[in-house]
């Protein structure tokens, strides 16, 4: 009585593979190419990631901590009162200072 054989190993299937690249349009492949090309140049340009580093958290630091909230505030409160102003004149001062 020896072991029994082993199992077959099925072949992949690539069709959900195929199924799920297929619901990409050709402008979302150019814009994936476009950002893919620009983060490589960017790459090969600069000597120094601080400097990049300086920059992207600079703007995310200004997106987080003044126009999302005014957005979203703003997006949630669509009738005109104080608070909503001055929400929009945040959201505003955020546009205004990102560099």
């Amino acid at each position: 009585a020896g072991a029994p054989a082993p199992a077959a190993v099925p072949a992949a299937d690539l069709t959900g593979l195929r199924d799920a690249l297929a619901d990409y349009t050709p402008r979302y492949w150019i814009y994936t190419a476009g950002f893919v090309a620009c983060s490589w140049a960017i790459a090969l340009a600069v000597d120094d990631l601080g400097k990049v580093m300086a920059v992207v958290g600079a703007t995310g630091s200004t997106a987080v901590s003044y126009i999302l909230p005014g957005a979203i505030y703003c997006k949630l409160h669509p009738s005109p009162h104080l608070l909503r102003s001055a929400a929009m004149v945040m959201l505003g001062v955020g546009v205004v200072i990102v560099p």
